[in-house]
């Protein structure tokens, strides 16, 4: 007589496999427990979770999910489907897995340490710094969870108290190298940039193939006028992985080193690997024979998109007095005349120059091609209520239309 084991017998010994570690022979015997009994909720998430450590993401999310229709109110596995979630950039779908573990477990520390990384990835920098807040006090010598928290300090601009966040986790932990790459861009907007190039080839030690981190150092070098050295990294990094960032980088030390005929090549490459990427088609037919008028509206926002953000401190920093002139001339020109005009401020930008115009408007109206230009005059409510400005954005949306 054949004995057939139970899937409960079966289940316990898939279970300690896979927790030694042994996840080639747990999948068959969780897979020998689903065949005898389908909505066994336990091994469908812990099917899932295996599939997730083998760097399936893809596969892991059916299995939990209908893991979670059988056992609901279980917050390892809410948590690790955000997990899976979080790995497949899924992120506001990673953020309610992670919300929903959290309401059954509030003092889950993985489930707001993992919070944390999806609310970074979505840009809600301050949120995700009181989750990995809130997961410290649970974990707070967990080496991921002190460099998650590094990472949302370096995006909120404050890399000081990064930097001590990542010496805390390679205190524990030496040489993982997420922690010295971040440790490399702390140190380096503390304008410490030799000390930067240091981690950052310490990070490449640890993990050579992280094109993201040749990038940097790449980045470093290129501010130190380390050129020849700077573009070398910059290569490695595309061979590594293509992305506009790079290419953008790498043409433009290219530019920099006068190597011009080169760095179209480059952006044509780019524009071969994104052919709708509005800056790559400018630049590549700008280095072309066939170089354009003007430059196209698509470019025009995306880079004052990109730069919408330091635009007012660089150019305040610069001595920018352009808002004063233009007003200056303008009161001149129309002397003790007190009717008031209808003034178009056509390329306002982020609205420097609305309060000095005002005073002398019945009407004042900014346009300009770049929403994220205009999406800081938005947020800037007090301005908008004092002078009473409309802004409307050409191509693109806005508030207020015209």
């Amino acid at each position: 007589m054949v004995m057939v084991e139970s899937p409960d017998t079966i289940f316990s010994r898939a279970a300690t496999l896979h927790q030694a570690g042994h996840l080639d022979q747990a999948e068959p015997l969780y897979r020998a427990v689903l065949e005898q009994q389908p909505k066994h909720g336990d091994a469908l998430h812990l099917l899932g979770v295996l599939h997730y450590q083998q760097r399936d993401p893809a596969a892991a999310v059916p299995l939990i999910e209908a893991a979670l229709r059988i056992i609901p109110g279980n917050a390892q596995a809410h948590a690790g489907l955000g997990l899976a979630l979080l790995r497949l950039n899924r992120l506001e779908e990673a953020l309610a897995a992670f919300d929903r573990a959290l309401v059954l477990k509030p003092d889950f520390d993985q489930a707001l340490s993992r919070r944390g990384a999806a609310l970074q990835g979505l840009g809600r920098h301050a949120e995700a710094l009181v989750s990995l807040d809130r997961a410290l006090v649970y974990s707070a010598h967990d080496p991921e969870t002190l460099n998650d928290h590094a990472a949302a300090l370096i995006s909120l601009g404050r890399p000081a108290e990064a930097l001590a966040d990542c010496d805390r986790a390679l205190a524990l932990q030496p040489g993982i190298s997420q922690v010295l790459n971040n440790r490399g861009v702390a140190l380096c907007n503390l304008g410490r940039k030799q000390e930067a190039v240091a981690a950052f080839r310490a990070a490449l030690v640890a993990a050579p193939d992280v094109a993201g981190f040749h990038a940097n150092l790449g980045a470093t070098l290129q501010e130190l006028d380390e050129l020849e050295a700077a573009e070398g990294c910059l290569r490695r990094a595309l061979a590594l992985q293509k992305s506009s960032a790079i290419f953008q980088s790498l043409a433009g030390i290219l530019y920099q080193r006068r190597q011009f005929a080169e760095a179209t090549t480059i952006y044509q490459q780019w524009l071969e690997h994104e052919p709708d990427n509005p800056v790559a088609r400018h630049m590549a037919a700008a280095g072309s024979a066939a170089a354009p008028e003007r430059a196209g509206d698509q470019y025009v926002a995306t880079v004052f998109d990109g730069f919408a953000e330091t635009f007012d401190k660089t150019l305040i920093g610069l001595g920018y007095r352009v808002p004063e002139l233009l007003t200056g001339h303008i009161q001149k020109e129309i002397g003790n005349d007190a009717r008031a005009l209808r003034i178009l401020d056509a390329g306002c930008g982020t609205g420097l120059a609305a309060p000095l115009l005002k005073p002398m408007a019945s009407n004042l109206v900014g346009v300009d091609l770049s929403p994220g230009m205009l999406n800081k005059v938005a947020a800037a409510a007090a301005l908008r209520r004092t002078c009473g400005w409309r802004v409307v954005c050409i191509h693109g949306q806005s508030s207020e239309r015209l």
